[in-house]
């Protein structure tokens, strides 16, 4: 196992609620470890993420470097127009930590009102509420040593 050394880790679950002017709160610690401008791009299950800049190209070189024009590229062709499309660059917080969510990506993720901000070592995974809950809302100590067991074993 690989340890990284001097790095602020993100982690824990915040819930916040937009603002009448579509602005949400990101959790203090997590604003430190983004740093001033950061981007935003869809996650899994209806979530997105928010991401150092320094991750952008290790995580996703793999759709930045290839020939679009390519017949074989087909595939990556369409899964970079779903991450960049849907992706916003150089997304800043103002003076109180807050970010600006456009009514066009709100209506992208289905964001109503609640937002959940998890941390994930490096990045925030950021969920509507109402996705979270169903995803993740009755997860029970016995549920999380399960998912503990699978880790361990390497099932995942």
């Amino acid at each position: 196992m690989e340890l990284v050394q001097n790095q602020n880790f993100i982690y824990g679950t915040y819930h916040y609620m937009l603002d009448d002017k579509n602005r949400v709160r990101i959790p203090a610690n997590f604003a430190k470890v983004l740093g001033e401008s950061f981007d935003i791009m869809p996650g899994g299950g209806g979530s997105f993420l928010l991401l150092p800049k320094h991750l952008v190209p290790e995580l996703f070189g793999e759709y930045i470097n290839f020939n679009p024009l390519d017949p074989k590229n087909e595939k990556k062709r369409a899964i970079a127009t779903y991450l960049f499309g849907l992706s916003r660059s150089d997304a800043k917080l103002d003076a109180q930590l807050r970010l600006n969510l456009d009514k066009d990506f709100q209506k992208a993720f289905d964001i109503e009102k609640e937002l959940v901000f998890v941390g994930k070592a490096t990045y925030v995974e950021v969920w509507p509420a109402d996705k979270w809950n169903r995803v993740y809302g009755d997860l029970t100590p016995q549920k999380l040593d399960d998912i503990l067991k699978r880790l361990a074993s390497e099932e995942v």
